[in-house]
């Protein structure tokens, strides 16, 4: 990374634009376009390409497309000036040097910027930005600015989920009900949570109960854009148990 910005410095550019095409389900789409401006993190190393052509012929833009999936183009902007994200030009190490391959670390962040669909050959870009260490450390006061104790309740379920204790974190969440009453916004938030659990564990008629609960709840307190993000969790789960008929329908719906 550091010879990659030391090169960058050289010719006084600050910016790097880096693609990835790939094939996504239509549910994993609305899912980012319901959450522009939200910080979204991967969890295995991406591999892009500085080359417009490249990423394309990865997606196969242009080309047949099975139902139900979707053609994808990541535009990610890199900002080097005030990167924390470990990543590596590895174009000389390429056995196709053409690629021009920049290779992102496991765990880097991104901010959803844009989510747009190109008519003209089918393509939806999504437009990410580099999360800078400034941006995570202004998330990080922001978060703690905002939680309240009961709030840092919810927190602590979120951090089971993450570590994949699924069963200790629906046994955690499920003793908040008693604690948050009938107050909708935090009810939603945890039978969400719990559809999660579920739904990690692939047990999807369980998690799309629970998915249900959220969404009428978070309905009922006019908060459409929750609900919204709810019904793209269901349309994931029956995307999963091959139900393409009813994903549509939710994905619709959303």
């Amino acid at each position: 990374y550091d010879e990659l910005k030391q090169d960058q410095q050289r010719q006084d550019l600050s910016t790097i634009v880096a693609y990835y095409g790939v094939k996504w389900t239509a549910p994993d789409v609305y899912n980012l376009k319901h959450n522009v401006g939200k910080t979204v993190p991967i969890n295995d190393f991406l591999s892009t390409s500085q080359s417009t052509d490249i990423a394309k012929s990865f997606a196969r833009v242009g080309g047949p497309i099975e139902p139900g999936d979707e053609t994808v183009m990541l535009e990610i902007h890199i900002d080097t000036t005030t990167l924390s994200t470990p990543l590596a030009d590895v174009a000389e190490y390429s056995d196709i040097r053409d690629e021009e391959e920049l290779l992102f670390e496991f765990g880097a962040s991104f901010v959803i910027d844009s989510v747009n669909y190109d008519t003209s050959d089918g393509t939806w870009w999504i437009k990410l930005s580099v999360v800078s260490e400034d941006v995570l450390m202004d998330n990080v006061q922001t978060l703690l600015k905002k939680c309240r104790e009961t709030e840092m309740s919810l927190l602590l379920g979120e951090l089971l989920l993450k570590m994949g204790l699924h069963s200790g974190c629906r046994k955690y969440l499920e003793t908040l009900f008693d604690l948050y009453g009938n107050e909708h916004e935090n009810v939603a938030n945890i039978e969400e949570l719990i559809a999660e659990t579920y739904e990690q564990e692939e047990k999807y008629d369980q998690a799309i109960l629970y998915q249900m609960k959220a969404f009428d709840l978070y309905a009922s307190s006019h908060r459409w854009q929750d609900a919204a993000r709810v019904l793209i969790r269901t349309a994931s789960c029956y995307y999963d148990k091959k139900n393409k008929v009813i994903t549509r329908q939710y994905t619709e719906k959303a």
